[in-house]
Parts: structure tokens; sequence; C-alpha cells
């Protein structure tokens, strides 16, 4: 059973998974239930991630971690938040016993152990009582014969494909013997099938348990795939009797059915808009595996998960709502995610020619700056059409990249060469620097790193220019005229 399981079923027989406190007492749980089996204990961090405690609420006063653990990662990539016994390290798949702990995820199947103050306790049978139920996943321990139903058959109950038969009972008030009888007509319809001490099944009547006060909890002959088995009704038998009589029992009567061709139905899921949906199981990942096939009753959860740029709507078909969708498969089932493209972000439009003038080691050149525009995304060139001045320091043209931010218009340039020849005049934007560029109104502002190929000397590069050939949509805001060189500006609100 996973953790939470193991845990409910402890609050049944009135305490909790166990608490260890010591290194005497883990010795001596090893002693008592053995070290060749993973067990849960009460230690979890389902609360907050990383902070441990114990489910009892008493304090940590003993760990006992293999090395490296707790890790927090499992095989499939769930969480781990509670902890099991007798933990012998391993790799992805090969795992040891061992004398540690180890941090597993909670839907992990093993017993666990149970700490209880006192064991509440079942009165021996004194008269003949008989109790009928339908078939249960996991047993139900309560002191109340009436209220009890120890024999659960696993998830074929719910119409799931496997079978594991699982037999629980609480402490006796006195000793008693314990009967398990199998009845399966499809098979031998003139026997039932008693089964003995050694788990196995014959047709004369012996214990099963013999002279015990309990309690009892065992799983018998491990899960059983369905399709093992031949199909019909299969009626399950538990009596209680005082030690040595059969004079007054408790007896309780459940069965399962294996169909003569198990029923299974297709779920279908399809998406709109960009996105794609997960099952729990892994069996459907839609986009690209959108059709799965499962046996009646299986219930499937599915998760959906929009694209960047995308937000998920909410399902129709099988499942409403924008939540997870679950869906039980009593028939063919379709489900639809439907994703909704978010809005673009809004930005000024930049694009055309601005003209102005450049500023660098004292030189001043007019400049044009041709940009095109994708939404946000600003590319376009740098070009200077004057020759060269003395200190070498300007371009004939580079090409810019950048986006829109606000007001602001950021750009990268690419690397340029080093250049030797001062009368090639290379680039003013040398290297990957960042350039911006203030947009106010009609003009932009703004500087970037520039190199002189003279000196090898650094300096910002200060462009002031003016829209030439195309409109801003944006209102003009406070014009600037004391740009200096060296000048990054801030950005600036501005209105539509």
């Amino acid at each position: 059973m996973n953790w939470s399981q193991a845990e409910t079923r402890a609050g049944i027989w009135g305490g909790h998974l166990v608490t260890i406190n010591d290194r005497e007492e883990e010795l001596w749980l090893r002693n008592q239930f053995g070290a060749n089996e993973y067990f849960w204990i009460g230690f979890n961090d389902i609360n907050t991630e990383g902070h441990w405690e114990w489910v009892s609420g008493e304090p940590v006063t003993y760990t006992n971690w293999w090395q490296g653990e707790p890790n927090n990662e499992s095989a499939e990539g769930e969480p781990e938040d509670a902890a099991i016994m007798n933990w012998g390290g391993g790799t992805w798949g090969t795992y040891y016993y061992g004398d540690g702990w180890n941090d597993n995820p909670m839907d992990n199947s093993y017993r666990g152990v149970i700490e209880t103050a006192e064991m509440p306790t079942i009165l021996v049978p004194t008269s003949q009582l008989i109790f009928t139920y339908d078939p249960i996943v996991f047993p139900v321990v309560s002191t109340n014969p009436a209220q009890a139903k120890p024999v659960a058959v696993g998830s074929v109950a719910t119409g799931d494909d496997t079978l594991s038969l699982q037999i629980s009972l609480g402490q006796f008030t006195g000793f008693v013997d314990i009967y398990f009888a199998l009845y399966a007509p499809a098979i031998d319809p003139n026997n039932i099938y008693i089964l003995n001490s050694d788990n196995d099944f014959q047709t004369t009547i012996v214990p099963w348990k013999k002279n015990t006060q309990g309690p009892i909890d065992e799983y018998l002959f491990g899960d059983i795939p369905i399709s093992l088995l031949t199909p019909g009704t299969y009626y399950l038998y538990l009596a209680v009797t005082p030690a040595f009589s059969l004079d007054s029992y408790y007896l309780w009567e459940t069965y399962f059915i294996i169909p003569s061709s198990p029923a299974h139905y297709t779920l279908s899921v399809s998406t709109e808009g960009n996105g794609n949906v997960t099952s729990s199981d892994g069996k459907i990942q839609c986009g690209s595996d959108c059709s799965e096939s499962y046996l009646s009753g299986t219930a499937v959860t599915l998760t959906a998960k929009p694209a960047s740029g995308w937000s998920f709507s909410g399902w129709s078909g099988a499942c409403s709502g924008t939540g997870t969708c679950i869906v039980t498969m009593t028939s063919d089932k379709s489900v639809t995610a439907t994703f909704s493209q978010q809005p673009s972000p809004q930005c000024p439009n930049i694009a055309g020619s601005w003209d102005g003038t450049s500023t660098a080691f004292g030189d001043v050149l007019p400049v044009t700056l041709i940009l095109s525009q994708d939404s946000c995304n600003v590319s376009g060139i740098i070009k200077s059409p004057e020759a060269c001045p003395t200190h070498c320091d300007l371009f004939d043209s580079i090409s810019i990249n950048g986006s829109i931010s606000g007001n602001k218009f950021s750009f990268t340039v690419p690397k340029s060469p080093q250049v030797d020849d001062c009368d090639s005049c290379k680039v003013i934007c040398y290297g990957t620097d960042y350039g911006t560029l203030t947009v106010d109104g009609g003009s932009m502002y703004g500087s970037c790193k520039g190199q002189d190929c003279e000196s090898g000397g650094y300096d910002d590069f200060t462009l002031n220019l003016t829209l030439s050939s195309s409109t801003l949509s944006i209102k003009p805001l406070e014009m600037r005229n004391d740009i200096k060189k060296s000048s990054i500006l801030s950005p600036k609100s501005y209105g539509k």
C-alpha cells in the first residue's frame, strides 16, 4: 500500500506509522519485523519540502539516512516525501536492503510499521454471525465485526486487471482459529477449497491460522493478472472461531468477478491551439500519442499544459472546467483541451528612417538609423554618409538587432574584427556591448560603446536621432536637448 493508505490503516488501528527515537528502537524493529523488506515509517516532509518530521508530532531526536539521502530524486521524476527503512542503496532499477533510510514517492507500495499505545481488541465470537459485503480494494479493520471487511481483492474490485488478495484482522481478546475458503464454480462447482497454514488450497477443513490472537495483515499470492484466471464469479469466505471449536463464529463473505472478455474502451484526446495533454500513467502524451485503450472502470487523470505564449481555456467532451480532468472509462470517451493565444506585447512603432548626429572622441557626424520591426523585435543598420574623420572611430554602416521594452529600444552589435588600418574605418559600436536608445516622442537618444582604433581606447558613442520617414504611435513628451557624450538614459513613460 502507499504511504497515505498505510497511515490511514494505522489510524484505524488507533495509532500511526512508527516513530523511531533512537538506534536501539530501530534495531528492535529490524529484529521484530525483518531487515529484508522495505517498510514505511512515519517520517515525512509533506508539509514543507526538506523539513522532515514525524507524523506523530514527536521531536526528531534520531535519523538514519543512507549516504546521499534524502535527495528528492526518483526514477520517475516524482517528489519523494516519505521515508522507508531497511534501505541499502543502489542505482536506477537495482536496489538493495540495508541499514538506512531513504526518501520515496508516496505512491510507492510497501508495508508499514504501525505504532499504537494499546492494540484495540475484538471479542472472541460467542454466537454464529454472518456478514456479507461487495468487493473492496483494501480491507477495513474494526473492533466491531459487523463493520469490519477483512478480505479485500485489490484493483479488480474497481474493474481493473489485477487481483490482490489481502486479509487484515485486529487483535482478539482470546485465542481463535481463522479459516479462509474459496469457491469457484466456473472451475470446480462441486468443491470449496480451504487454505491451509502453508498457503495451499485443499478440500478438507483445516485452520489457516491456528490458536492465535492476531493481529493479521497478509497479502496472499501477490498480484495476479486477471488474464491468467478463468472467467466467472469467485466467492471468498473468512471465518473466525474460538480456538479448537466450531460452535460459534464470525463469517465474512465477499466475491470478485473475472469477466469472460474484459471490456476495454478508447480514450481519445485532442487539442485546439498550442499545448499538450498528458495522463498520470504516462500512456497519453498528446501532441504525439493522443489515443489509448483502457480497461473498463479505469480512472484516467489528464493534465493540460499550454505552450509558451498560450493559456489553457478549458476542457470539453468528457470533462469540463479548467482543473485536472478525471475520466472513468465505462465507454469510449473523448476529451478536448482548448488553448488560447495570449495577447502579444504592445510596443510603440519605431520602424522607419531616423536621421541625426553621432558624437565620439569629440567628432560629430551625421548618421542614419534604418529600422524594421516585428512586434517588439527590431532590426536595422546604422549608416554614416560622410567620410571617416581623423580619429577613424566611426563607421560606414553596421547591423544591429534589439527589442523594445517600455520606451527603451535596446540593441546589440556583432563583434567586429580589429582594425589595423585606420583609413578602412570599420565600426564604432565594437564587440558585444549593448546600446540603448530612449524613445521620446519623435526623438531617440542614447549611446553605445565604441573603440578608437588609433589609441585602442574605448568611449561611449552618442546618438541623437529624429524620425524622418515614419510616424511614431506615441505621444510626444518632454524633449531632451541636453544630451551629453557618454550618457545612458533611463526609461521614460509614454502613452498611446
